[in-house]
């Protein structure tokens, strides 16, 4: 099948506060993966359901940025008026939301590693000595190399 019968193009808004106090009683967090705290600031995004037809949509939508707003402050009411920061992307999502790290079947020397949702540099290590392992050995023991797998699609 052709790719794109499995990997979707989907549009992420994100937004961000200003950097907050450093006295704060936490460092990081993850709340739900859509809501983070990270290097001082607040960031809260979206991605479920805002399916793209261009390549590159980085038009901030304003509503959106209020829905996110609005989620950031129900959470944590000492940051309204804080937001200070929005922007906009366009990801390659999967059928079943996973990555495709590996070889394409019955296409000797082709591999993908794509569809990461936003999340490329969590998975930047692991896809790449998956990757590696492929061009060493033609084979992958590391975790995730059965999961990522594309040939997944290709029954």
């Amino acid at each position: 099948p052709e790719v794109s019968s499995f990997l979707h193009s989907k549009k992420i808004q994100l937004l961000a506060t200003d950097h907050l106090n450093k006295d704060l009683p936490i460092q990081s967090f993850v709340c739900d993966n859509l809501v983070n705290f990270y290097n001082g600031r607040f960031i809260v995004s979206e991605i479920d359901g805002y399916d793209c037809e261009h390549l590159w949509d980085a038009i901030v939508d304003s509503d959106i940025s209020n829905s996110l707003y609005t989620k950031l402050v129900h959470l944590f009411p000492f940051l309204k008026e804080k937001a200070q920061y929005a922007w906009s992307n366009v990801v390659a999502v999967s059928s079943d939301g996973f990555p495709l790290i590996g070889p394409i079947p019955g296409k000797p020397n082709e591999f993908l590693n794509v569809g990461f949702a936003g999340h490329e540099l969590s998975h930047a290590f692991i896809s790449s000595g998956i990757i590696l392992e492929y061009l060493q050995r033609g084979e992958s023991s590391l975790p995730g190399a059965k999961l990522f797998n594309p040939a997944r699609f290709y029954k």
